[in-house]
């Protein structure tokens, strides 16, 4: 059922992906929910699902000039991108970052909570049989875990200039 779901979906960004449309609706704002975020996991295990959504993320890519993020794109996605960067900070860092922005959207949620769920998370994703998260080799690594986002998006400016 969710293959053939998955196989029935059209998803493009306006914006310059600011924006995310699932068949023509604007979803943006669902995607960075607890309730997703718990649902992926699951859903990621399915190597059918999975082959869907590379299909999608590659049909949007195809003309090149993008930037993409994603816990298998440097891998499995996009393998021969020009320049791929393997963006992480620690788990409580990223733990804070979510929880301010959850916070910020209404989201009930605690600190420890979302802790939690981005260590399940990442457990999850690193051990699973298909597309495990994996940092590929000719990555530029970039530890923000005390950085601003600013110097984030610096670094890699640079490194696109140079690169």
């Amino acid at each position: 059922m969710l293959t053939k779901l998955a196989k029935s979906c059209r998803i493009d960004f306006l914006d310059n992906g600011k924006t995310t449309l699932l068949n023509g609706e604007d979803v943006s704002d669902s995607l960075r929910t607890p309730e997703i975020d718990r649902a992926i996991v699951d859903i990621a295990k399915t190597p059918e699902v999975r082959h869907e959504m590379v299909k999608q993320q590659r049909r949007i890519g195809e003309k090149g000039g993008i930037i993409v993020e994603g816990r298998d794109v440097t891998t499995v996605v996009f393998p021969d991108a020009d320049l791929k960067f393997y963006i992480n900070a620690s788990v409580e860092e990223r733990a804070k970052r979510r929880f301010a922005e959850q916070k910020t959207r209404g989201i009930e949620t605690t600190l420890e909570q979302v802790e939690k769920e981005i260590r399940d998370r990442d457990q999850m994703d690193e051990s699973r049989e298909h597309s495990p998260l994996r940092t590929a080799e000719d990555a530029i690594v970039i530890d923000t875990t005390s950085m601003t986002i600013n110097q984030a998006v610096d670094f890699v400016l640079n490194r696109v200039e140079v690169g």
